[in-house]
């Protein structure tokens, strides 16, 4: 089967599992359901692809989805980041060691693969420091793609259940934005200028080697974009495909030979979700109480998963989305820059 007919295969399979869960009504529906159909296909038949470019262009499109609605009202809430980050990073750095010395203590993983396979960062990430730690880097990305799955597919109806429960009240917010929208040409015109921004800005952080470059830069171009003149503009319509086409480029990951290491590592990954889940709910009341946050806000701050897919999720379930890309790009940056330094001092001990 050539390229194109594969990606052509895995894109009709993924829009059909959004289209399923989003009728089933699952929580991040788009998402969750082209994750678990494209990954269906992938270690059942083998076929799913998608082009290199895809995930680059998803993380710009996604980034442009989200900061088109940013405001000069959201900026005032910036304030209130620091103390949020400071729980940000205490929690990160908490659960990793908690987590990760669990998972060495259960298993035959000396404690550089145990610390980065539970790290909170991103699976390519976490796999290309492993080398220059001593770490098994199979074993890291195995664990850290598993990571990854579980937060998009086990954390969103577990938020979805707390709120009816009473445990979460959603306070959903408004379109930032709106408002001006109206006032500035039309919206063929905004949305060209809002995707010119957003490809520019992508492409400059990228270059510039921001940790997840194209989603930071294009949700700052369009941020600003819409702050300096209200013309940041993307159709509605757009978000469902976004998003599933975003799943597939997740769900293209799970592997046949994934599924047979699943069942050497079962133990590690239900300490390393069991723990996120812990550690999430623990410091997101601790972080709803120190910064100006709703509490399921700060639960999708705390939630260890990629800035685009869990901004994407904190969208349709009504959060601060401004405050997540925020605490997200804090932790990526953190994660990135930081953790190895503090990991090696840990393994060296």
């Amino acid at each position: 089967m050539n390229g194109v007919l594969a990606f052509a295969m895995t894109l009709l399979t993924a829009l059909f599992g959004s289209w399923i869960a989003k009728k089933c009504r699952v929580p991040g529906g788009a998402m969750t359901g082209a994750i678990l159909a494209v990954a269906v296909l992938n270690c059942t038949a083998g076929k799913a692809s998608v082009p290199a470019g895809t995930k680059a262009c998803m993380q710009v499109m996604g980034g442009a989805l989200l900061g088109h609605g940013i405001s000069r009202n959201d900026l005032k809430k910036m304030r209130s980041i620091i103390k949020a980050a400071v729980v940000l990073v205490s929690a990160m750095f908490l659960l990793n060691v908690t987590t990760g010395v669990g998972v060495f203590q259960l298993t035959d993983m000396n404690l550089a693969t145990a610390l980065l396979a539970t790290a909170p960062g991103g699976v390519s990430d976490m796999a290309l420091i492993a080398e220059d730690l001593g770490a098994d880097m199979q074993i890291v990305s195995i664990l850290q793609l598993f990571r990854m799955f579980g937060i998009y597919l086990i954390f969103p109806p577990v938020l979805r259940y707390a709120q009816k429960k009473g445990c979460i009240i959603r306070e959903t917010m408004p379109a930032s934005g709106q408002k001006k929208e109206m006032l500035v040409g039309g919206k063929g015109k905004r949305c060209m200028l809002t995707l010119l921004a957003a490809f520019g800005g992508g492409y400059l952080l990228e270059r510039l080697g921001m940790p997840a470059g194209f989603m930071v830069g294009s949700v700052a171009a369009c941020a600003a974009l819409n702050i300096w003149k209200g013309w940041g503009y993307i159709p509605k319509d757009w978000r469902f495909f976004i998003q599933s086409v975003t799943g597939a480029v997740i769900g293209c990951q799970m592997t046949k030979e994934s599924l047979v290491l699943l069942r050497e590592l079962i133990l590690p990954v239900l300490c390393m979700i069991s723990g996120m889940l812990l550690f999430t709910f623990l410091f997101g009341r601790i972080m709803a109480k120190v910064a100006e946050l709703d509490y399921q806000t700060s639960l999708f701050c705390l939630t260890p998963g990629g800035i685009q897919e869990t901004s994407l999720l904190a969208a349709d379930m009504g959060c601060d989305v401004s405050a997540v890309i925020v605490m997200h790009t804090i932790r990526l940056v953190v994660v990135i820059c930081f953790f190895p330094m503090l990991l090696t001092m840990a393994v060296g001990r």
